[in-house]
């Protein structure tokens, strides 16, 4: 039934473990479990699809898909664009908390159709370092980087005369004069904006 798609998805034990497998450990413990109320921007998915000859929008803090226009699968990359651009312009300017992400068939398939040896070498590669980051991800650094922090604290400490305080000294005038550089060019580029 299609109507029980998305309660089959949300039951997958399958699914459910691949997302979850994201979620990071946190050193930092939150018991308090917040719900967003009407006025809380809400992060969530939507997405954008043809059925039946026309292009929806399945939002789910909509009621019911909403439908834009007719639309072919080799029309939905034209008429899609104007959709999401209508979409973006209702935010302030400066939003940038937007990321599109497109649903397509495994390049490596396509590759292997049209016999392409180097693209699925390529293709090959992607997946092997998205395997890499993927892992990273899964991991918690907080305590390797505040070991790191201790550690490099402590040799510094360790040299005496002064040491500590002059590395810190010397990271404060660094940092002072990249943070001093950013505004002059931030500077540069208004006064050429006509």
């Amino acid at each position: 039934m299609p109507q029980l798609r998305g309660e089959a998805l949300s039951n997958s034990e399958l699914i459910r473990d691949a997302h979850n497998s994201f979620a990071r450990a946190s050193p930092f413990a939150n018991e308090a479990q917040l719900l967003a109320t009407e006025d809380d921007d809400v992060y969530h998915f939507i997405a954008y699809t043809v059925i039946n000859g026309k292009l929806y929008e399945l939002d789910g803090l909509q009621p019911a898909p909403i439908a834009h226009d007719s639309c072919t699968p080799d029309e939905f990359p034209d008429k899609v664009i104007p959709v999401l651009k209508r979409r973006i312009e209702r935010y302030p300017a400066q939003e940038i908390r937007f990321n599109l992400l497109a649903m397509v068939r495994d390049l490596r398939i396509r590759a292997r159709e049209i016999g392409d040896q180097d693209w699925i070498y390529q293709e090959e590669q992607k997946r092997r370092a998205w395997q890499w980051e993927n892992a990273l991800r899964r991991h918690n650094f907080i305590g390797f980087v505040g070991e790191i922090l201790q550690g490099a604290v402590r040799s510094k400490l360790v040299e005496g005369d002064g040491k500590y305080a002059g590395w810190v000294e010397e990271a404060k005038t660094k940092t002072k004069a990249r943070l001093d550089e950013r505004q002059k060019a931030k500077e540069r580029s208004n006064d050429n904006v006509p």
